[in-house]
């Protein structure tokens, strides 16, 4: 697991306090790489099998998959906040989170904001970007996502954000529905579909 860069002092992690007390957001540690890499295997296995690997060709891809996928990350979002999801004491999920600050006022693209919007994205704005979630198949359709989200989203209000912005998989329809339903816009398209969800 990639150990991620120090952190600026506009952290995230302890203003995120989900409704359930059953559910806790932490700091992944150095323990908790083999959960998440048996994470990513258990959300990509079935993507990989339908190509026809199975056995240790599968295993070897989703590992070479989930490292390129750490690497990814470390270079895109070099402050980023990886967070471990446990429900009643166990390993459920994993979050990534990044504070991003508009360096110099600009316009905000159709990339930022849904269609249509005249906003600025003003100097020392600060948008809060959901990387990554993933909870395991036994953890979902249980609200545990829902109830960690609007932590995010609470936790993104008080401390002067100005939206929450993510990418979800054009084919992922379950999570894309979640994140309408929890008022999330979709701005642009491709292989991944950027929403936004403007703040308070």
């Amino acid at each position: 697991m990639s150990v991620a860069a120090p952190r600026p002092p506009d952290t995230i992690v302890g203003r995120l306090v989900p409704s359930d007390p059953a559910t806790v957001v932490r700091p992944l540690a150095p323990a908790d790489e083999q959960f998440c890499r048996a994470l990513f295997h258990e959300d990509r296995a079935a993507r990989f099998a339908s190509l026809g690997a199975s056995g240790h060709l599968l295993a070897t891809m989703l590992d070479q998959q989930f490292r390129a996928q750490q690497t990814g990350y470390g270079r895109s979002f070099p402050h980023a906040e990886h967070l471990l999801i446990e429900h009643v004491g166990a390993a459920v999920g994993r979050l990534i989170v990044a504070v991003e600050r508009a360096a110099l006022p600009m316009a905000a693209t159709d990339e930022t904001l849904p269609e249509g919007s005249t906003s600025l994205a003003r100097a020392g704005d600060r948008t809060v970007h959901l990387v990554d979630i993933v909870l395991a198949a036994a953890a979902r359709g249980h609200g545990i996502g829902t109830d960690v989200i609007n932590s995010l989203l609470r936790a993104a209000a008080g401390m002067g954000a100005t939206r929450l912005t993510l990418a979800v998989l054009q084919t992922n329809d379950g999570a894309r529905r979640l994140y309408e339903r929890l008022g999330f816009v979709a701005t642009t398209g491709g292989s991944h579909i950027v929403m936004v969800k403007s703040l308070p």
